[in-house]
């Protein structure tokens, strides 16, 4: 690592810490726009989750904040339902998919199968989210391991592919859902190194500076293979074998403001 980016990441996580401190203070004295508040404690925990482990390789605290961050999303969704706080639509559309992926990174399956029941289903979307929704439900059956709808998306990132923008799905995520869903070990392996070899530059493309290098989504799906018994044949600096192992939380008594 560069000194530059040592210097980056070391500010950038003072900075995250402060603001996480500002806004549980702000939730704990019930003060301001609380969603917007704990939509601000879903992202920074996010980012603390990224800046500890390639600051440090701290899986262990990296695991713990991606859980935090999938806790303040929980709260989010429940609180959406319950009418209690007005809530933008946006915040539960299929747009925030990748949530999913952070709940897999927390190491907790039960939190990764809760949230996986809780998204989608509540609004009608356009296709300005196509990707997002045949990526996001197909993720969500991955994690529920439910076959039969887990092919539904799969089969149309397939028959999408020639639509803009949608090829790198279909040779990257479609196959690795593919390979999840059908335990097959060469198409997961195959869609699994499209995917870390076309990250940075995906990511760059996004404007997600911070992401260009942890592979979130890619050691994610890794973590769900390792866990069925997929062998994991790829090798590539952007998949830590570490991260894929399982680590000892007790997330009983780990909660957003702990």
């Amino acid at each position: 690592m560069t000194s530059e980016k040592k210097e980056y990441l070391t500010e950038l996580y003072s900075d995250s810490v402060e603001r996480v401190n500002k806004l549980t203070a702000l939730i704990k004295n019930n003060s301001g726009n609380i969603p917007r508040a704990y939509d601000g404690l879903e992202f920074e925990r996010k980012i603390l989750g990224i800046v500890v482990y390639l600051l440090n390789n701290d899986v262990l605290t990296s695991k713990k904040n991606f859980y935090k961050s999938t806790l303040a999303r929980e709260w989010t969704y429940d609180s959406y339902k319950s009418g209690k706080y007005e809530i933008s639509k946006n915040k539960v559309t299929t747009y925030v998919y990748e949530s999913l992926f952070y709940s897999i990174l927390s190491g907790s399956k039960e939190r990764a199968t809760h949230m996986a029941n809780l998204f989608g289903g509540r609004l009608e979307e356009k296709d300005d989210f196509f990707a997002n929704i045949l990526l996001g439900y197909g993720l969500k059956y991955i994690i529920l391991d439910d076959k039969e709808n887990a092919y539904e998306y799969i089969n149309k990132l397939e028959e999408n592919k020639d639509k803009r923008g949608m090829k790198q799905y279909s040779s990257g995520y479609k196959r690795v859902y593919k390979g999840l869903i059908d335990r097959d070990e060469k198409e997961f392996n195959e869609g699994l190194l499209f995917m870390l070899k076309n990250h940075k530059s995906r990511m760059k493309k996004n404007g997600n500076t911070l992401e260009q290098d942890f592979a979130y989504d890619s050691i994610a799906l890794a973590m769900i293979a390792k866990e069925r018994g997929i062998n994991i044949e790829v090798k590539h600096e952007l998949l830590p074998l570490e991260y894929l192992e399982p680590v000892y939380i007790d997330y009983n008594t780990l909660g957003l403001f702990d």
